[in-house]
């Protein structure tokens, strides 16, 4: 897949995701919303910087894990209820 260029002088891009629901190159932010099913791949490889705020939910016969294969609902299900810092209130 070639390098295309961007309107900034001198810097080049090249896809390097690809879902369902678009094309994604270096630099994007990629959001889903909470409760959302993706399925991604690149279709040369990749290296990628992914931040969650839990760790991913895995959909088998035994009900969700997590990648270490733990219950999902019993190690993280209290961590995905907080709120987030939006939902605090302002200190003060």
């Amino acid at each position: 897949m070639p390098r295309e260029r961007t309107k900034f002088p001198g810097v080049w891009a090249k896809t390097l995701l690809v879902d369902a629901e678009g094309v994604y190159t270096a630099g994007d932010f990629v959001w889903r919303p909470a409760g959302s099913r993706n399925e991604a791949h690149t279709p040369n490889g990749g290296l990628m910087l992914a931040v969650f705020q839990v760790p991913n939910k895995f959909f088998g016969d035994d009900g969700p894990t997590d990648v270490l294969g733990q219950n999902w609902n019993a190690a993280w299900g209290n961590a995905a209820n907080v709120g987030t810092v939006a939902d605090d209130p302002l200190p003060g």
